[in-house]
């Protein structure tokens, strides 16, 4: 681990070489300079073609493992794969609701990254993050926005799209200048399926989020760099097993089940995989807990959520539990985590999903 922040902005240069030799044995140099040249650009270009490109996280996060393990050229500033150029992608910020009668879901397996906290009736709430590098045909229900999650949103300069809102939530986007997707406003983003009833019914795709990104929004994009590590090799992961992370009430609490092959986190829900309409299961390589205030501030039920300070954290990856801190500096800044040593803990490239749990509740590896 390094406190160094990682910039991604250097091009790609080919890493593979291989010695030829003459039939006397000694080096001939002038194959030898051309076998430099043709094999590194063909590795060059496999290593470019890593990344999202549709595929489910499953799909994508396994193909991490052929990463080399001092890998130093571009990465997606999202994900941390290797990339072939120094692009930013566009973030969208989509909230999706969680209680048990609307699962499952559409979509959230292709985010990079997902905020779960606890709204009203302590039900959980979703803000999936996509990158507009990726292809989505369904996402949803799209559900309203909370005041908590537009902070988080802000600090990755993101569409924020959602159904209304708490008054709070709406004052707030209207007050930061938020890049706003609300479907009251921009119905043409969103449709209505007659699968189920309104308000669960509320849908969106990755077509419509880039169309209404090119109308509203008139800046590039400016987030901070996250900062990504190395893949452990398989005969250095620990054994399969389980990590639980408390909300409070046993139909939302999570369990994430650890398994070394992949290197890979698949989420579950009262002993069942939480699957997408599709079929594809919520699979992570990063689980980052945060512990924080969680106050009800009204009859409604609607939730306080402390986003900036800092407090305990824990973090899941690589088959290991690290305990320390978590610290958001500002509505701007993303949420850095340290371990107990005061380091920046690094992310394995890939999905990453934020817990959102209050102080006192638990996070641990159970079996």
């Amino acid at each position: 681990m390094t406190k160094k922040r990682n910039t991604t902005t250097s091009k790609r240069e080919a890493w593979f070489s291989r010695a030829l030799r003459g039939e006397d044995g000694t080096l001939n140099v002038p194959f030898f300079l051309a076998a430099i040249v043709i094999v590194g650009g063909i590795v060059g270009g496999l290593w470019w073609g890593l990344g999202p490109t549709g595929e489910t996280p499953a799909e994508v996060v396994e193909d991490v493992n052929e990463i080399p393990d001092r890998y130093s050229g571009p990465r997606n500033a999202l994900t941390g794969f290797p990339t072939e150029e120094d692009e930013r992608p566009a973030v969208w910020a989509v909230m999706i609701e969680n209680p048990v009668d609307v699962r499952p879901q559409s979509g959230v397996n292709e985010a990079f990254m997902v905020y779960e906290a606890l709204v009203e009736g302590n039900i959980t709430r979703w803000m999936a993050l996509f990158g507009d590098d990726v292809e989505v045909d369904e996402i949803g229900p799209v559900r309203s926005a909370r005041p908590y999650y537009v902070d988080w949103a802000i600090a990755w300069d993101a569409l924020y799209a959602h159904v209304g809102g708490s008054p709070e939530a709406l004052e707030l986007i209207r007050d930061r200048g938020v890049w706003d997707l609300d479907e009251f406003f921009w119905a043409s983003t969103f449709w209505r399926s007659n699968r189920t009833f309104a308000p669960h019914n509320v849908f969106t795709e990755s077509s419509r989020l880039a169309d209404a990104w090119e109308r509203i929004v008139s800046e590039e994009v400016s987030y901070q760099d996250r900062l990504f590590g190395e893949v452990p090799d398989e005969d250095e992961r620990p054994e399969a097993h389980t990590a639980y992370v408390e909300f409070g009430h046993p139909v939302y609490d999570v369990e994430w089940e650890y398994d070394p092959a992949t290197n890979l986190y698949t989420r579950t829900q009262t002993g069942t995989v939480s699957k997408m309409r599709d079929g594809e299961p919520i699979v992570a390589s990063n689980i980052a807990v945060m512990m924080t205030d969680v106050v009800t501030i009204d009859e409604v039920g609607r939730k306080r959520v402390t986003t900036i300070g800092e407090g305990e954290a824990v973090v899941f990856q690589n088959g290991q539990m690290i305990t320390g801190t978590w610290e958001k500096t500002g509505r701007g800044d993303l949420e850095r985590f340290y371990g107990t040593d005061g380091e920046e803990i690094e992310w394995t490239p890939g999905v990453t999903w934020v817990e959102v749990i209050p102080t006192g509740n638990t996070a641990e590896i159970v079996e």
